[in-house]
């Protein structure tokens, strides 16, 4: 009797462990990982005319800058509803939201300015 029941409880272990094993390389390699997290910088000034000398400053034009070293880089020009160069909360909305926003919508002046 000892002897079964240990041989049972084997290999029920033995499955488990098979099923476990399974269930891992099949969300390794067959199941597509959505990403979870978009991370956005604006920055004012990141137009190709003006990184290209921004490289040269840093150390000649073949020097790569931390922007270069993002997996995924798009660049993007907007405008707002009542001036052609928005600052950074009216770009930050028409990215967002695909509305056009007015750029001095709120009459109260920054800490900085």
């Amino acid at each position: 009797m000892g002897l079964v029941k240990w041989r049972n409880q084997l290999l029920a272990l033995f499955c488990l462990l098979v099923f476990a094993g399974l269930g891992v390389l099949y969300f390794r390699h067959w199941v597509f990982r959505k990403p979870f997290g978009i991370i956005l910088f604006i920055g004012e000034g990141l137009a190709p005319d003006r990184l290209a000398p921004t490289r040269a400053y840093a150390g000649g034009a073949g020097t790569r800058l931390s922007l270069d070293s993002m997996p995924r880089m798009a660049l993007l020009t907007n405008y707002s509803k009542d001036f052609a160069a928005p600052d950074q909360a009216a770009a930050a909305t028409a990215i967002a939201t695909g509305t056009r926003s007015m750029a001095i919508r709120n009459p109260y002046r920054a800490l900085l300015s």
